[in-house]
């Protein structure tokens, strides 16, 4: 993977579980603000159905309508029972024939043309770079997700940076299947985080930029409880300073998201719990610390590791 990288075809990858109203508006903004027909080379749109409970044969049959007189390829994919995210995109990590897959929620909206435009360049003028991170901007909140946790940075229009927001991110599909996708042991609140990290171990980069954006619309009514989210968010940042962070970041996230756990939930039971998926998890999650590259970048890019 040190050979020039070029961008001769994208994979379009949408995941999505009952949400078909939600899909079909996303397919209207592609076409009504022509972002398929603007890009510089051919686009494959990949849909998994991951366990859906309504029938999406509207949705599919308007995207093979689209695909006959647009141009772009449409396949459409089904998984009888919900994989969860970060399995559902193993799936489509493996399916996708693009050089570049782009992951965006099928809750959200793109209204650019240039949208594909902007990120092929990045990835041919960028040495390295394995992800191209979007900001992703909420209008329900009027808030714009930076990747990065440092003010300073977030006021920037582009920089190296250490993560990504899965709702919106281009990745290199040889890279994706050499870092083995995202990790049957990390779910949901951390998941991106995983993937990040291998990034930077595999030695690519991660680059953010406004010349584009996402429009994200999220559908709160699916989530899980809040008590789960918490112990959930908890027990995999935990895990995940513990497989790549030095020693010292894995006891400050140890111990500030444990007390993240028992204020947001009020409960011990629920801080007993972290710590007992914590341990169960551990044994097939083994320590791989980032090596020194990784580790002099996360610097340079000023990541915060604390917790």
């Amino acid at each position: 993977m040190d050979e020039p990288f070029f961008v001769r075809r994208i994979t379009l990858a949408l995941l999505t579980h009952n949400r078909a109203e939600a899909l079909t508006r996303l397919l209207r903004s592609l076409i009504e603000n022509r972002v398929l027909v603007s890009s510089p080379v051919p686009i494959e749109v990949l849909l998994l159905d991951n366990g859906s409970t309504v029938s999406l044969d509207g949705v599919c049959r308007a995207f093979r309508e689209c695909a006959i007189r647009f141009g772009f390829t449409f396949r459409y994919l089904r998984s009888e029972k919900n994989l969860g995210c970060a399995q559902g995109r193993n799936i489509l990590m493996r399916e996708a024939t693009g050089d570049c897959i782009v992951f965006i929620d099928d809750d959200t909206e793109i209204h650019d043309p240039h949208f594909f435009a902007a990120f092929v360049d990045a990835f041919h003028r960028i040495e390295r770079l394995g992800i191209y991170a979007f900001p992703v901007y909420e209008p329900g909140s009027a808030t714009v997700f930076v990747p990065h946790k440092r003010k300073a940075w977030r006021r920037q229009p582009a920089f190296f940076t250490y993560i990504m927001w899965g709702s919106a991110h281009a990745i290199r599909r040889d890279l994706a299947q050499h870092i083995g996708g995202y990790s049957p042991v990390i779910g949901d609140r951390g998941e991106e985080y995983d993937l990040a990290f291998k990034v930077l171990q595999a030695g690519y980069r991660i680059w953010y930029e406004t010349r584009t954006f996402v429009l994200h619309f999220p559908e709160r009514y699916q989530r899980a409880p809040a008590r789960k989210r918490y112990i959930d968010q908890a027990v995999h940042r935990i895990l995940i300073a513990w497989r790549f962070l030095p020693w010292r970041f894995v006891l400050t996230h140890a111990i500030l998201w444990s007390i993240f756990a028992l204020v947001r939930t009020r409960s011990l039971t629920a801080l007993a719990q972290v710590w007992r998926l914590v341990l169960q998890k551990k044994r097939n999650y083994p320590r791989t610390p980032l090596t020194g590259w990784a580790r002099r970048y996360l610097k340079e890019v000023h990541a915060r590791l604390v917790y």
